[in-house]
C-alpha cells in the first residue's frame, strides 16, 4: 500500500503569521489550531479506518454501540440481524465519506477559522503594484483538464446565483463564514481539477498547488483497501487485477470537464465513472440535487415546524434514518474523544454538549488495547505514545530524524524554542517528551496549556499530580528523573483503571 500512497506530510501554519499579523492581527490566534487542518493519512484517520474495519467485522461491537443508544435494546430485539446489517453499512458509508474527504478537503479545518481563507493567488506581500497587494479580488488559478490550460477565476456565490459565472464556481469568499472549504466552494470536490491558491496559514510568496487527480487516485486506493478489509477479506492484494481496475479508476478521476460551461462538474464525473466501469446504480440519483429525493432516508414520522435548528422530530427507531443518526453520533464521539485524549482540541460549543441518539458514555468503547498506560522510554516510543508518528513512519526514519522530530514536538508543546531542546541528550529528551505525553493523555493539561508552560513548569505539574495520588513528598520526587516521574504517574493512572 505504501508504494501507492504519498508520504504523510504535516503543514506549518506559522508561515502565514507575519502577513496575517500585518493585515489581520485579530485572527492570529486562529493559527494555533494548525493541528486541526485536515490531512490525509493522519494518525486520527488511521484510527478511523481501524475502527471502521472493527465495526464492519464485529457484530458484538455494533451491539455494544447500540447499547448506548436510546431505544437500542428495542433495535436489537426486533429484526436484530437486518438492523445490524443496515447499521453496519450505514456506519461504513459515513466513515468512507470521511476518509474520502481527508483527501478532498485536505488543508481545511472544521472550525470557523481564518486558516480556511486565502489571499489572491497573485498577492505579493513585497510588491508596490496595487494589483498584487492583496486588496479587492481574491482569485485562484485552476486547470480543469481540458485543452484550455491554467485560468484565473474569482469564486463567488452571488455571481453564480445570478448567472454571471458558472455554478461550478459558486463559493463564499469575502463572506462572514470561515467554516471548512466554503471559500473554495466546489473546487476541492472536482477530481479532475488542479488548482493554485494562497491560504492564509501559508507563506504568501508561493502558491500551494493541489493536484486533485493525483490525490483522488490515492483516495480511491485507500477506500478500496478499507472496503476489502471491511468485507473480512484481509489486506488488499496489489495484483494485476487491482492494477487493471486502478487504471480504469484513474481514467474516470481524470475525465475532464469544461468548468466555465453550463455542465455541472459533479454530473460530468458521475457520468464518467458509469461510462468507464459500465456499472449503473440500482437507483438513479441527480448528484447536483441537494438532496436528491432518492437519497432521503425513510423514517421521519413527524418533523418539527420550528424554523431554526431547535425543535422535536419523531423518528421510527427501526428506520435507516435513526440508524444513520446513531452512526453519525458514534463518529462524532469517536473524533471528539480522540482530540481531547490527545490534547489537540476540546469542543466547548453548546451544540457539542447536547445528547442526541447516543449517550456520551459510548466513549468508554474507545479505550483501545493499544492505549494502555505505558510509554516506551525511547525517542521513538515517545513519538508513538504521543501519536505524533506511527510505527511505519519510524521504520523509514533515521535516528537523527526521530530525535529532531521529538524536538519539534517538544517545541510545539511548550514555550521553549527548538534551540533550547537541541542542547539536551537523547535520554533527557525522552523524559521531557514522556512528561508532555502523560500530562496530555491523562488530561491533566491540554495542548493550549502546555504551549504556555516551560519544561520545568511541566515537570512541577507532574510532581504535584503524583503527590496527590501517591502520597510521596516533594523532596522525594525532586530527586527523581523525568522518566521516573512519568513511570510513577503511569502506575497510579493504571491503578484507576485508566489508559494512556
Amino acid at each position: 500500500m505504501a508504494n501507492y500512497l504519498p508520504k504523510f506530510e504535516t503543514r506549518d501554519t506559522t508561515k502565514g503569521r507575519a502577513t496575517l499579523e500585518k493585515d489581520d492581527p485579530k485572527s492570529l490566534g486562529d493559527l494555533e489550531f494548525g493541528k486541526l487542518l485536515n490531512r490525509p493519512q493522519s494518525a486520527l484517520s488511521r484510527q478511523l479506518i481501524m475502527d471502521a474495519v472493527k465495526c464492519a467485522t464485529s457484530d458484538a461491537h455494533l451491539e455494544s454501540i447500540l447499547g448506548y443508544a436510546i431505544g437500542g435494546q428495542a433495535i436489537l430485539q426486533n429484526n436484530r440481524e437486518d438492523n445490524l446489517r443496515r447499521f453496519k453499512l450505514i456506519l461504513l458509508g459515513i466513515r468512507a465519506h470521511v476518509i474520502a474527504d481527508t483527501w478532498a478537503h485536505q488543508d481545511f479545518c472544521g472550525l470557523n477559522n481564518v486558516m480556511n481563507t486565502y489571499w489572491d493567488v497573485n498577492y505579493d506581500p513585497t510588491s508596490w503594484n496595487p494589483s498584487k497587494m492583496g486588496y479587492g479580488r481574491q482569485s485562484i488559478d485552476y486547470d480543469d483538464g481540458t485543452t484550455s490550460g491554467w485560468k484565473n477565476q474569482v469564486l463567488s456565490w452571488a455571481e453564480a446565483k445570478i448567472g454571471l459565472i458558472s455554478k461550478n464556481f459558486e463559493a463564499v469568499p469575502n463572506g462572514t463564514s470561515y467554516l471548512g472549504h466554503g471559500w473554495m466552494g466546489h473546487v476541492p470536490d472536482f477530481s479532475f481539477v488542479k488548482f493554485r491558491y494562497k491560504p492564509c496559514w501559508a507563506d504568501p510568496s508561493t502558491a500551494i498547488e493541489r493536484n486533485n487527480p493525483q490525490q483522488y487516485q490515492s483516495a480511491w486506493v485507500e477506500l478500496v483497501s478499507l472496503f476489502t478489509q471491511a468485507k473480512g477479506s484481509g489486506q488488499l492484494k496489489l495484483d494485476e487485477q487491482f492494477k487493471g481496475v486502478l487504471e480504469k479508476a484513474t481514467q474516470a478521476i481524470q475525465s475532464p470537464c469544461h468548468l466555465e460551461g453550463s455542465g455541472a462538474g459533479r454530473t460530468s464525473s458521475a457520468n464518467a465513472w458509469q461510462h468507464i466501469f459500465g456499472d449503473l446504480p440500482s437507483t438513479n440519483m441527480n448528484v447536483d440535487s441537494e438532496p436528491d429525493s432518492n437519497a432521503v432516508l425513510d423514517g421521519m414520522i413527524e418533523m418539527t415546524k420550528s424554523p431554526d435548528r431547535y425543535g422535536t422530530d419523531y423518528i421510527n427507531i427501526n428506520s435507516d434514518l435513526y440508524l444513520f443518526q446513531i452512526a453519525a453520533d458514534y463518529h462524532f464521539h469517536f473524533v471528539k474523544d480522540y482530540l481531547e485524549r490527545h490534547g489537540i482540541y476540546r469542543f466547548t460549543g453548546s451544540w457539542s454538549q447536547q445528547t442526541s441518539a447516543l449517550s456520551p458514555n459510548v466513549s468508554s468503547l474507545f479505550e483501545a488495547e493499544g492505549d494502555k498506560a505505558a510509554i516506551e522510554m525511547t525517542l521513538g516510543g515517545v513519538l508513538l505514545a504521543g501519536k505524533w508518528r506511527t510505527a511505519d513512519d519510524l521504520k523509514k526514519m533515521t535516528k537523527e530524524d526521530i530525535r529532531n522530530t521529538l524536538i519539534v514536538e517538544l517545541n510545539g508543546h511548550s514555550k521553549q524554542p527548538v534551540e533550547y531542546f537541541q542542547g539536551f541528550d537523547d535520554n533527557a529528551l525522552v523524559g521531557k517528551g514522556a512528561a508532555v505525553v502523560f500530562l496530555m493523555k491523562a488530561r491533566i493539561r491540554d495542548n493550549n496549556a502546555l504551549k504556555n508552560m516551560s519544561d520545568d513548569d511541566q515537570r512541577n505539574t507532574l510532581i504535584v499530580e503524583n503527590g496527590k495520588h501517591t502520597g510521596k513528598t516533594n523532596p522525594e520526587m525532586w530527586k527523581m528523573s523525568d522518566q521516573q516521574l512519568v513511570q510513577l504517574g503511569l502506575e497510579w493512572f493504571a491503578e484507576q483503571g485508566k489508559r494512556i
